[in-house]
């Protein structure tokens, strides 16, 4: 089966996906890599810059997965986007990593590829691109990033604002003031916009939590719908809806006995949301 291009939508300022390709020309590029950069090249620059790092298995998910039911097979060896993978390596824009915990090396964006990302599409990068894979937050960053390539595929998520863009903004997407004025643990592991034009927060609850730490997230969250804290130019909440993933049965029946207003919260478990790309990605 071959891997192609997909047209799917992708986080801030991003375009839809097009065979259209431009000269790299960019200072460091060594002058002996002859590469033309496509569409999907920055998005996929883009992608790792937001997640700090994806393995293969989750870069062909994104971008190069062009089959019609999770239940079909994948292709052999993933061969097109580990070429593809291999060529922006060599050029510099992307590297990769090996957890010890892990078999599977994982990729990350380059100084080199952040640069390119910054000066040749303009985007709006607050902070540098991760050097490295943090091992305290592996398995937590590999969900969320999973989650947000299923939303995005599913029609869903029509941009994304990670949780590591939120910290260095210190403020919500499209809100006037400032994120400050919100307690610390209401920033969420990402903001998304949805197919109804909602600001909707994406929670992953990986390890279950007392009461009192529920309790006090719905105040939180009940505060910010109502617009105690913050809202932007058009008079709406920051946050509209929240969407929580479970790492388990067990931590989806107590979300759901906390958060119950199905019109504010949505609950799942990681298997459920996840399992909609195939059991192979349920092992990632």
């Amino acid at each position: 089966m071959e891997e192609v291009e997909m047209g799917n939508r992708i986080g801030v300022n991003r375009e839809r996906s097009r065979r259209s390709r431009s000269d790299l020309g960019v200072s460091g590029l060594d002058p002996n890599v002859k590469l033309r950069l496509t569409d999907r090249d920055y998005q996929l620059m883009a992608f790792l810059y937001d997640q700090k790092f994806a393995s293969l298995l989750v870069i062909y998910y994104r971008f190069f997965d062009q089959r019609k039911s999770g239940a079909d097979p994948l292709p052999k060896n993933l061969w097109v986007t580990r070429q593809r993978l291999a060529i922006l390596r060599q050029a510099g824009l992307i590297s990769s990593q090996r957890i010890f915990t892990d078999a599977r090396a994982v990729y990350l964006l380059t100084g080199l590829g952040f640069q390119v990302l910054r000066d040749q599409r303009g985007m709006e990068l607050p902070i540098s691109p991760a050097i490295e894979v943090e091992f305290r937050t592996f398995e937590h960053d590999k969900r969320v990033t999973m989650c947000r390539v299923v939303l995005e595929k599913q029609g869903k998520c029509l941009a994304w604002y990670p949780d590591r863009h939120l910290r260095a903004t210190r403020g919500y997407p499209g809100a006037v003031r400032a994120f400050k004025e919100v307690p610390l643990q209401v920033i969420p592991d990402g903001i998304f916009i949805s197919s109804k034009n909602e600001r909707v927060a994406l929670e992953i609850e990986h390890t279950p939590k007392d009461r009192k730490r529920y309790q006090e997230k719905l105040d939180v969250y009940r505060r910010l719908f109502m617009g105690i804290h913050s809202q932007d130019l058009d008079h709406r909440p920051v946050v509209e809806r929240v969407h929580f993933v479970a790492s388990s049965d067990r931590i989806g029946k107590d979300l759901n006995e906390f958060f119950y207003d199905p019109n504010r919260f949505r609950v799942h478990t990681y298997e459920e949301l996840v399992g909609f790309l195939g059991k192979e990605a349920l092992g990632i």
